[in-house]
């Protein structure tokens, strides 16, 4: 009973196996403080300003990937400098997004946003279904998979401080006062 508290509580990364596993471990943490669709400004480009970059775990898989997703629905995808372009839709209140691209298109449901990370996952409800997990590449650009994993952590690391510290001197204000009532 007391390992999810102190999971809860603890401010360190526990060790995973696998990326999925530390999305499906943090995402639930830093959800509260995600963006949504309807905020375009954090994940849509006006003149090219946030390239998204595809962070993959798969070791076979060594290719730069870029996302844009550009104003009026414009997809653009680069993989290793080559260029395909798609559309992008969201469907309002949501925070569903369709990309139309090569052909296919693919419904995802966001799972976080901010100005560092834009995290979707394939809709679905297998457990297995999987994330495209982007970073912003000036950001995340040499990091890898782990590294970006520690760093959307802090996100968490951050909020978690913070609370820890309300949490501490409100209970020390609460001692002070029933001192000072007894007194």
């Amino acid at each position: 009973m007391l390992a999810p508290l102190t999971e809860i509580l603890s401010v360190e990364l526990p060790w995973r196996d696998s990326l999925h596993e530390y999305l499906d471990l943090i995402i639930p943490l830093i959800r509260p403080w995600s963006e949504d669709l309807r905020e375009e400004r954090f994940f849509v480009s006006e003149q090219g300003e946030k390239p998204w970059l595809e962070i993959s775990a798969d070791d076979y898989i060594k290719e730069a990937v870029l996302h844009y997703f550009n104003q009026e629905g414009e997809y653009v995808k680069v993989v290793e400098g080559n260029v395909s372009t798609g559309r992008w839709r969201y469907f309002g209140g949501s925070n569903k997004l369709v990309i139309d691209y090569g052909g296919n298109s693919i419904m995802y449901e966001l799972k976080y946003l901010d100005d560092h990370f834009f995290i979707l996952r394939k809709y679905g409800y297998g457990p297995n279904t999987p994330y495209l997990f982007l970073g912003h590449e000036p950001i995340v650009r040499l990091l890898e998979w782990r590294d970006c994993v520690e760093l959307l952590f802090d996100t968490y690391r951050r909020r978690a401080r913070n609370v820890r510290l309300m949490l501490g001197a409100g209970l020390v204000l609460i001692v002070l006062i029933l001192l000072f009532s007894i007194v």
